[in-house]
């Protein structure tokens, strides 16, 4: 019998949760880590329509990136996703930051969909990891990301031939600063503020905001298949959610 501990122990053998940011709150979220488990349902975040879509697949757990309960709960109340889903027994998994810079997690998987392969730990920053390629120019580098990620990302207006690319994904923006000192030509990240567009026109790197979505839930068929290697005998389906962001097309 699998329980909700076996694929507790397995994501913490590939992802360690004793790596996760001393601010995220990563691992068991809800329910019983003693329940069986015999389907399961991948997704980026537990929302309202992925609850219910778990529930339609009979799923008994749902294993996210982002935690469910991230911010300390002062209350726990009906027609709140968290209260909905500890009444309908549908244990809750989640892998953040420790799956964010796993060996084989969010950012090196944002890496391999971009068709580059070897990259470098940051010692300095342990959410960015820094490629060296082939020279491509920076026009190429924004087409790329946009063809393979999002056509709706955001870069600033350095021209250059780019050598050395940092990776963050998500909400990786502050990693800017650690690719600017390792001598990064670009960085690749989900979203950025404003000013750093600026700050990054200065430093003369390229900065490319592909969209938080976007740029994380890639890892949702790669946990997924991970998974259904380690466990054959359980059904894993991958969700349907999509992105919360909408972009007005004009």
């Amino acid at each position: 019998m699998i329980k909700v501990s076996d694929i507790y122990s397995f994501i913490d053998s590939v992802a360690p949760y004793d790596t996760q940011a001393d601010f995220d709150n990563s691992g068991y979220m809800i329910g019983d880590k003693n329940a069986e488990v015999k389907k399961i349902l991948v997704a980026l975040d537990l929302t309202v329509k992925v609850l219910e879509e778990a529930k339609q697949n009979g799923a008994d757990l749902i294993v996210t990136h982002h935690p469910v309960i991230f911010q300390p709960l002062h209350s726990v109340m009906c027609n709140t996703v968290v209260f909905d889903a500890i009444q309908s027994g549908v244990s809750v998994i989640s892998a953040h930051t420790n799956l964010d810079i796993a060996e084989n997690g969010v950012n090196a998987t944002l890496i391999r969909t971009l068709g580059f392969n070897n990259y470098v730990n940051c010692e300095s920053e342990p959410f960015l990891k820094i490629v060296e390629t082939e020279p491509i120019s920076s026009d190429e580098l924004v087409k790329l990301v946009s063809e393979k990620i999002n056509k709706h990302l955001q870069f600033n207006s350095v021209k250059k031939t780019v050598k050395k690319i940092g990776f963050c994904s998500g909400a990786g923006s502050p990693c800017l600063y650690a690719s600017i000192k390792e001598g990064a030509d670009a960085f690749i990240t989900g979203e950025a503020k404003y000013n750093m567009f600026g700050d990054a026109d200065e430093s003369g790197i390229l900065l490319i905001a592909a969209g938080h979505y976007e740029t994380e839930n890639i890892i949702v068929p790669v946990l997924a298949d991970m998974l259904r290697k380690q466990f054959p005998e359980t059904e894993i389906t991958e969700s349907k959610e999509k992105n919360p962001v909408n972009y007005f097309l004009g």
